[in-house]
Protein backbone atom coordinates (compact mmCIF):
# COMPACT_ATOMS: atom_id res chain seq x y z
CA UNK A 1 0.00 0.00 0.00
CA UNK A 2 1.45 3.55 -0.53
CA UNK A 3 1.35 5.37 1.84
CA UNK A 4 0.38 8.98 0.86
CA UNK A 5 -2.74 7.44 -0.50
CA UNK A 6 -4.06 6.75 3.23
CA UNK A 7 -6.49 9.42 4.07
CA UNK A 8 -5.24 9.70 7.50
CA UNK A 9 -6.60 12.89 9.80
CA UNK A 10 -3.82 15.49 11.56
CA UNK A 11 -2.17 14.63 14.66
CA UNK A 12 -4.51 15.06 17.91
CA UNK A 13 -3.58 17.23 20.67
CA UNK A 14 -3.59 14.09 22.75
CA UNK A 15 -3.87 10.51 22.18
CA UNK A 16 -4.62 7.98 24.66
CA UNK A 17 -4.11 4.78 23.47
CA UNK A 18 -4.43 1.08 24.59
CA UNK A 19 -1.96 -1.39 22.80
CA UNK A 20 -1.32 -4.98 22.93
CA UNK A 21 0.88 -4.34 26.25
CA UNK A 22 -1.09 -2.86 28.29
CA UNK A 23 1.57 -1.46 30.25
CA UNK A 24 2.76 0.85 27.73
CA UNK A 25 -0.85 2.30 28.21
CA UNK A 26 -0.50 2.98 31.98
CA UNK A 27 1.59 5.35 33.27
CA UNK A 28 3.18 5.64 37.22
CA UNK A 29 4.75 8.91 38.38
CA UNK A 30 7.33 8.21 40.60
CA UNK A 31 5.60 11.46 43.59
CA UNK A 32 2.40 9.58 43.23
CA UNK A 33 3.46 5.37 42.66
CA UNK A 34 0.27 4.28 43.80
CA UNK A 35 -2.21 6.52 41.25
CA UNK A 36 -2.28 5.02 37.65
CA UNK A 37 -3.11 7.16 34.79
CA UNK A 38 -3.80 6.80 31.03
CA UNK A 39 -0.88 7.92 29.07
CA UNK A 40 -1.11 10.76 26.93
CA UNK A 41 1.34 9.15 24.07
CA UNK A 42 1.82 13.00 22.32
CA UNK A 43 1.86 16.07 24.81
CA UNK A 44 1.65 14.05 27.96
CA UNK A 45 -1.18 14.89 29.52
CA UNK A 46 -1.41 12.05 31.42
CA UNK A 47 -5.93 10.99 32.67
CA UNK A 48 -6.09 9.44 36.27
CA UNK A 49 -7.89 6.29 35.82
CA UNK A 50 -9.40 3.23 38.05
CA UNK A 51 -9.66 0.91 34.94
CA UNK A 52 -7.56 -1.63 33.81
CA UNK A 53 -6.43 -2.09 30.34
CA UNK A 54 -7.20 -5.15 28.68
CA UNK A 55 -7.49 -6.89 25.02
CA UNK A 56 -6.27 -3.56 24.15
CA UNK A 57 -8.69 -1.57 25.64
CA UNK A 58 -9.49 0.38 28.66
CA UNK A 59 -12.58 -1.85 30.94
CA UNK A 60 -15.57 0.19 31.74
CA UNK A 61 -17.67 -1.39 34.44
CA UNK A 62 -21.48 -1.20 35.31
CA UNK A 63 -20.19 -0.35 38.78
CA UNK A 64 -17.87 2.80 38.01
CA UNK A 65 -19.68 5.78 37.03
CA UNK A 66 -17.83 6.83 33.99
CA UNK A 67 -15.02 8.02 31.89
CA UNK A 68 -14.54 11.41 33.47
CA UNK A 69 -13.00 14.15 31.07
CA UNK A 70 -12.82 17.75 31.89
CA UNK A 71 -11.94 20.31 28.91
CA UNK A 72 -11.52 24.40 29.65
CA UNK A 73 -13.62 26.80 27.93
CA UNK A 74 -11.65 29.30 25.67
CA UNK A 75 -14.76 29.94 24.07
CA UNK A 76 -12.93 28.04 21.13
CA UNK A 77 -13.71 24.83 18.99
CA UNK A 78 -12.54 21.45 20.10
CA UNK A 79 -12.80 17.82 18.90
CA UNK A 80 -12.89 14.13 20.98
CA UNK A 81 -13.26 10.73 19.63
CA UNK A 82 -12.94 7.44 20.74
CA UNK A 83 -14.22 3.91 20.13
CA UNK A 84 -16.03 1.94 22.32
CA UNK A 85 -17.35 -1.89 22.48
CA UNK A 86 -20.56 -2.80 24.45
CA UNK A 87 -19.47 -5.91 26.62
CA UNK A 88 -22.77 -6.77 28.23
CA UNK A 89 -26.10 -5.27 28.32
CA UNK A 90 -26.05 -3.11 31.93
CA UNK A 91 -28.68 -3.88 34.42
CA UNK A 92 -29.40 0.19 34.18
CA UNK A 93 -30.15 -0.30 30.60
CA UNK A 94 -32.35 -3.20 30.84
CA UNK A 95 -35.89 -1.62 30.05
CA UNK A 96 -35.07 0.29 27.18
CA UNK A 97 -33.13 -1.94 25.01
CA UNK A 98 -32.67 0.98 22.19
CA UNK A 99 -30.36 3.47 23.17
CA UNK A 100 -27.60 4.07 25.86
CA UNK A 101 -26.38 6.94 28.17
CA UNK A 102 -23.62 7.96 25.86
CA UNK A 103 -22.42 11.09 27.71
CA UNK A 104 -23.65 13.63 30.72
CA UNK A 105 -22.45 17.19 30.34
CA UNK A 106 -22.96 19.67 33.39
CA UNK A 107 -23.12 22.90 32.26
CA UNK A 108 -25.73 24.89 34.14
CA UNK A 109 -27.91 21.64 34.68
CA UNK A 110 -26.70 18.37 34.07
CA UNK A 111 -27.40 17.86 30.18
CA UNK A 112 -27.72 13.43 29.05
CA UNK A 113 -27.28 12.55 25.50
CA UNK A 114 -28.20 8.54 24.76
CA UNK A 115 -27.72 7.07 20.93
CA UNK A 116 -28.69 3.64 19.39
CA UNK A 117 -27.41 0.92 20.46
CA UNK A 118 -24.75 -1.09 18.48
CA UNK A 119 -22.04 -3.22 19.65
CA UNK A 120 -19.12 -1.08 18.55
CA UNK A 121 -19.09 2.04 18.07
CA UNK A 122 -16.64 5.14 16.96
CA UNK A 123 -17.64 8.30 18.39
CA UNK A 124 -16.76 12.04 17.09
CA UNK A 125 -18.24 14.82 19.37
CA UNK A 126 -17.48 18.39 17.84
CA UNK A 127 -18.05 21.22 20.08
CA UNK A 128 -18.57 24.97 19.26
CA UNK A 129 -19.29 26.84 22.49
CA UNK A 130 -20.22 30.19 20.58
CA UNK A 131 -22.56 28.63 18.80
CA UNK A 132 -23.37 26.16 22.19
CA UNK A 133 -24.40 23.31 20.07
CA UNK A 134 -22.32 20.17 19.64
CA UNK A 135 -22.45 17.44 16.51
CA UNK A 136 -22.08 13.95 17.65
CA UNK A 137 -21.08 11.61 15.00
CA UNK A 138 -22.00 8.20 15.59
CA UNK A 139 -20.34 5.18 12.98
CA UNK A 140 -20.50 8.53 10.62
CA UNK A 141 -24.24 9.40 10.99
CA UNK A 142 -24.76 13.26 12.27
CA UNK A 143 -26.49 13.70 15.61
CA UNK A 144 -26.39 17.55 16.49
CA UNK A 145 -27.75 18.61 19.70
CA UNK A 146 -28.31 21.93 21.03
CA UNK A 147 -26.89 23.28 24.28
CA UNK A 148 -27.54 25.68 26.58
CA UNK A 149 -24.90 27.69 28.92
CA UNK A 150 -23.64 31.04 29.63
CA UNK A 151 -20.29 30.46 27.40
CA UNK A 152 -18.85 33.92 29.74
CA UNK A 153 -18.93 32.04 33.26
CA UNK A 154 -18.71 28.50 32.44
CA UNK A 155 -15.19 27.49 33.34
CA UNK A 156 -14.99 24.19 31.49
CA UNK A 157 -16.76 21.41 30.23
CA UNK A 158 -16.98 18.32 32.88
CA UNK A 159 -17.88 15.41 30.45
CA UNK A 160 -18.89 11.65 31.51
CA UNK A 161 -18.64 8.73 29.25
CA UNK A 162 -20.46 5.90 29.05
CA UNK A 163 -21.63 6.06 32.48
CA UNK A 164 -22.68 2.71 34.15
CA UNK A 165 -22.30 0.90 30.90
CA UNK A 166 -19.89 -2.46 30.96
CA UNK A 167 -17.64 -1.48 27.63
CA UNK A 168 -14.28 -1.53 26.28
CA UNK A 169 -13.03 1.85 25.23
CA UNK A 170 -9.54 3.16 23.26
CA UNK A 171 -8.21 5.93 20.97
CA UNK A 172 -9.68 8.26 22.92
CA UNK A 173 -8.18 11.64 20.98
CA UNK A 174 -8.86 15.38 21.48
CA UNK A 175 -8.24 18.32 19.12
CA UNK A 176 -8.16 22.08 20.03
CA UNK A 177 -10.40 22.93 17.15
CA UNK A 178 -13.42 21.41 14.87
CA UNK A 179 -12.00 19.23 12.49
CA UNK A 180 -13.45 19.79 8.98
CA UNK A 181 -15.79 17.18 7.70
CA UNK A 182 -13.07 15.74 5.24
CA UNK A 183 -10.97 15.34 7.89
CA UNK A 184 -14.06 13.62 9.61
CA UNK A 185 -14.25 11.35 7.11
CA UNK A 186 -10.85 10.52 7.53
CA UNK A 187 -10.97 10.01 10.61
CA UNK A 188 -13.53 7.13 10.23
CA UNK A 189 -11.71 5.56 7.27
CA UNK A 190 -8.38 5.04 9.31
CA UNK A 191 -8.74 6.22 12.75
CA UNK A 192 -5.55 7.01 14.99
CA UNK A 193 -3.69 4.03 14.65
CA UNK A 194 -0.67 6.38 12.77
CA UNK A 195 -0.35 7.47 16.23
CA UNK A 196 0.39 4.44 17.42
CA UNK A 197 2.88 3.91 15.15
CA UNK A 198 4.91 6.99 15.60
CA UNK A 199 4.40 7.15 19.34
CA UNK A 200 5.29 3.52 20.59
CA UNK A 201 8.89 3.25 19.86
CA UNK A 202 10.02 -0.07 20.97
CA UNK A 203 12.44 -0.29 18.02
CA UNK A 204 14.39 2.39 16.83
CA UNK A 205 18.04 3.64 16.79
CA UNK A 206 19.97 6.57 17.90
CA UNK A 207 23.30 7.55 16.00
CA UNK A 208 25.52 10.49 17.99
CA UNK A 209 28.52 11.98 15.90
CA UNK A 210 30.13 13.62 19.16
CA UNK A 211 33.55 14.53 20.60
CA UNK A 212 34.83 14.68 24.84
CA UNK A 213 37.46 16.52 25.62
CA UNK A 214 38.05 15.47 29.00
CA UNK A 215 36.54 12.74 31.21
CA UNK A 216 34.49 12.90 34.24
CA UNK A 217 36.41 12.99 37.70
CA UNK A 218 36.48 9.52 39.75
CA UNK A 219 33.06 8.36 41.03
CA UNK A 220 31.25 10.61 38.48
CA UNK A 221 29.49 10.17 35.01
CA UNK A 222 28.88 12.34 32.41
CA UNK A 223 25.44 11.51 30.68
CA UNK A 224 24.39 10.93 27.04
CA UNK A 225 20.90 9.81 26.31
CA UNK A 226 18.29 9.31 28.58
CA UNK A 227 15.92 6.89 27.38
CA UNK A 228 13.05 6.87 29.79
CA UNK A 229 13.02 7.13 33.66
CA UNK A 230 14.75 3.54 33.86
CA UNK A 231 17.51 3.09 30.88
CA UNK A 232 20.27 5.64 30.23
CA UNK A 233 23.42 5.80 28.49
CA UNK A 234 26.47 7.57 30.00
CA UNK A 235 30.69 7.83 30.35
CA UNK A 236 32.60 6.72 33.33
CA UNK A 237 35.39 7.97 34.67
CA UNK A 238 37.70 5.35 33.15
CA UNK A 239 36.58 6.79 30.00
CA UNK A 240 33.99 3.44 28.79
CA UNK A 241 30.54 3.51 28.01
CA UNK A 242 28.08 2.69 30.68
CA UNK A 243 24.44 1.28 30.04
CA UNK A 244 22.06 1.66 33.10
CA UNK A 245 18.48 -0.10 32.93
CA UNK A 246 16.80 -2.15 35.13
CA UNK A 247 18.50 -1.34 38.01
CA UNK A 248 21.83 -3.38 36.03
CA UNK A 249 24.93 -1.34 35.12
CA UNK A 250 26.25 -2.87 31.89
CA UNK A 251 30.27 -1.50 30.75
CA UNK A 252 32.16 -1.17 27.62
CA UNK A 253 35.22 -3.17 27.58
CA UNK A 254 37.18 -0.11 25.48
CA UNK A 255 37.64 3.04 26.34
CA UNK A 256 36.60 6.26 24.21
CA UNK A 257 39.31 8.25 23.02
CA UNK A 258 39.23 12.00 23.72
CA UNK A 259 39.21 15.26 21.46
CA UNK A 260 38.27 12.49 18.69
CA UNK A 261 35.03 12.39 16.93
CA UNK A 262 33.51 8.86 17.22
CA UNK A 263 30.09 7.41 15.40
CA UNK A 264 28.15 6.50 18.47
CA UNK A 265 25.36 4.44 17.62
CA UNK A 266 22.44 2.81 20.28
CA UNK A 267 20.25 0.45 18.53
CA UNK A 268 16.68 -0.87 20.57
CA UNK A 269 15.18 -4.13 18.69
CA UNK A 270 12.38 -4.46 22.23
CA UNK A 271 14.54 -6.06 24.57
CA UNK A 272 17.35 -6.06 23.00
CA UNK A 273 20.05 -3.34 22.85
CA UNK A 274 23.28 -2.81 20.51
CA UNK A 275 25.29 0.48 21.72
CA UNK A 276 28.58 0.73 18.57
CA UNK A 277 31.24 2.92 18.62
CA UNK A 278 32.88 3.57 15.01
CA UNK A 279 31.02 0.14 13.86
CA UNK A 280 32.76 -1.93 16.77
CA UNK A 281 30.04 -3.09 19.25
CA UNK A 282 31.05 -2.40 22.50
CA UNK A 283 27.26 -3.54 24.66
CA UNK A 284 25.63 -6.22 23.59
CA UNK A 285 22.37 -7.12 26.14
CA UNK A 286 18.94 -8.35 26.50
CA UNK A 287 17.17 -6.19 29.37
CA UNK A 288 13.77 -7.41 30.83
CA UNK A 289 10.94 -5.83 31.86
CA UNK A 290 10.59 -3.65 28.86
CA UNK A 291 12.44 -0.65 30.21
CA UNK A 292 13.97 0.12 26.96
CA UNK A 293 10.58 1.38 24.72
CA UNK A 294 10.51 5.19 24.64
CA UNK A 295 7.08 6.19 25.44
CA UNK A 296 7.65 9.47 25.41
CA UNK A 297 7.58 12.22 23.08
CA UNK A 298 11.24 12.89 23.67
CA UNK A 299 14.37 11.47 24.45
CA UNK A 300 16.63 13.46 26.67
CA UNK A 301 20.67 14.28 25.05
CA UNK A 302 23.46 14.93 27.64
CA UNK A 303 21.13 15.90 30.85
CA UNK A 304 22.37 15.23 33.54
CA UNK A 305 19.65 13.26 36.14
CA UNK A 306 21.87 13.94 39.22
CA UNK A 307 23.76 16.82 39.54
CA UNK A 308 26.03 15.24 42.09
CA UNK A 309 27.27 12.62 40.05
CA UNK A 310 28.75 15.31 37.64
CA UNK A 311 31.61 17.38 38.93
CA UNK A 312 31.97 19.15 35.76
CA UNK A 313 32.06 23.17 35.74
CA UNK A 314 29.81 24.93 34.07
CA UNK A 315 32.65 26.91 32.08
CA UNK A 316 34.04 23.35 30.87
CA UNK A 317 33.33 21.58 27.40
CA UNK A 318 32.07 18.56 28.07
CA UNK A 319 30.67 16.91 24.57
CA UNK A 320 30.93 18.46 21.12
CA UNK A 321 28.34 17.14 19.04
CA UNK A 322 27.64 18.02 15.12
CA UNK A 323 25.15 15.46 14.38
CA UNK A 324 22.31 13.82 15.65
CA UNK A 325 19.81 11.33 13.38
CA UNK A 326 17.03 9.39 15.16
CA UNK A 327 15.56 6.22 13.17
CA UNK A 328 12.63 4.56 14.27
CA UNK A 329 13.78 1.26 13.70
CA UNK A 330 16.26 -0.95 14.39
CA UNK A 331 19.48 -1.24 12.93
CA UNK A 332 19.92 -4.47 10.99
CA UNK A 333 22.52 -6.24 8.97
CA UNK A 334 20.95 -4.83 5.48
CA UNK A 335 22.22 -1.62 6.74
CA UNK A 336 25.49 -0.56 5.45
CA UNK A 337 28.37 -1.33 7.18
CA UNK A 338 30.65 2.03 6.20
CA UNK A 339 27.97 4.49 7.40
CA UNK A 340 28.62 2.82 10.97
CA UNK A 341 32.10 3.11 10.81
CA UNK A 342 33.24 6.63 11.12
CA UNK A 343 31.32 10.50 11.06
CA UNK A 344 32.28 11.80 8.13
CA UNK A 345 30.64 8.74 6.14
CA UNK A 346 26.94 9.88 4.71
CA UNK A 347 23.97 8.95 6.87
CA UNK A 348 22.01 9.47 3.46
CA UNK A 349 21.34 5.53 2.81
CA UNK A 350 20.07 5.50 6.43
CA UNK A 351 17.65 8.17 6.14
CA UNK A 352 16.36 8.70 3.01
CA UNK A 353 12.63 6.87 2.64
CA UNK A 354 12.08 4.72 -0.65
CA UNK A 355 11.32 7.30 -3.84
CA UNK A 356 8.33 5.11 -3.93
CA UNK A 357 6.57 6.57 -0.74
CA UNK A 358 6.22 10.17 -2.77
CA UNK A 359 7.08 9.78 -5.96
CA UNK A 360 3.97 8.98 -7.50
CA UNK A 361 2.10 11.62 -6.65
CA UNK A 362 5.01 14.14 -7.41
CA UNK A 363 5.31 12.39 -10.59
CA UNK A 364 0.95 12.73 -10.79
CA UNK A 365 1.38 16.44 -10.39
CA UNK A 366 3.95 16.35 -13.70
CA UNK A 367 6.98 16.83 -11.94
CA UNK A 368 10.31 14.41 -13.72
CA UNK A 369 11.34 11.85 -11.73
CA UNK A 370 15.13 12.80 -12.25
CA UNK A 371 14.20 15.95 -10.62
CA UNK A 372 12.56 14.44 -7.66
CA UNK A 373 15.57 12.27 -6.85
CA UNK A 374 17.96 15.75 -7.11
CA UNK A 375 16.02 17.29 -4.45
CA UNK A 376 15.68 14.91 -2.35
CA UNK A 377 19.36 14.50 -2.37
CA UNK A 378 20.28 18.00 -1.75
CA UNK A 379 17.97 18.24 1.30
CA UNK A 380 19.14 14.94 2.66
CA UNK A 381 23.06 16.27 2.42
CA UNK A 382 21.89 19.59 3.83
CA UNK A 383 19.75 18.32 7.24
CA UNK A 384 23.17 15.65 7.57
CA UNK A 385 25.85 18.22 7.33
CA UNK A 386 24.51 21.71 8.28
Amino acid sequence: MNICKVPIVSCPYSAYLVGSDAQDSIYTSRNRPSTRFLRDFINENHIETVFIADNQQLILTEDSNDFPFLMSNQTLSFTTSFDFQILTKTKHDAIDKSDILLFTLKTNKIKSVRIPFNEATRTIIIINPNERHINIYINNELQPININFDNSTMARFNFHFLPNVHAGMKNFAIWKYALSEEHIQRLFTSGISYVAIDRMWHNYALILDGLVSTFPTKGQRLSLVLLNAEANVFITSEGKLCLSAAKRKYESASILILNQYVRLLISVDSKQIKIYVNGSIEIDVAVQNDVLGVNSNHIHLFREVDSEKNTTSNNMLRIRCKSITFLNRTITNKDPDEALKWPNYSLETLVALPLSLYTSSLINMGHNTEWIKFVVKMNIEQIIFN
